[in-house]
């Protein structure tokens, strides 16, 4: 292997770990979501919205609705950027 390939292999090897960063973090998190129980509040006269409990990741502070939809938008990117940062890392392989 030549030592112009290495950059590009660097960004190969980024991209999977990226991804797999991602992707844990995202399930890791959405398991935290629903580990307790989720229907506690549902026989009681004024019961508060499950989505309108407070939820806190060690990044950020927000309401159960707001991280599901931010965890899932973390899902969904958990696929698209690697596949990106491969596809740029490919395109600019040169050839020997």
């Amino acid at each position: 292997m030549r030592r112009k390939h290495l950059l590009n292999v660097a960004g190969v090897i980024a991209a999977f770990a990226l991804a797999l960063c991602m992707f844990f973090f995202g399930i890791w998190q959405l398991d935290l979501i629903v580990s307790g129980p989720v229907w506690s509040y549902g026989w009681k006269a004024p019961a508060p919205r499950y989505a309108d409990q407070y939820f806190q990741c060690f990044l950020w502070k927000t309401s159960i609705g707001r991280a599901y939809d931010t965890l899932f938008l973390i899902l969904f990117l958990s696929v698209l950027l690697p596949l990106l940062l491969l596809f740029v890392s490919l395109w600019t392989w040169e050839e020997d």
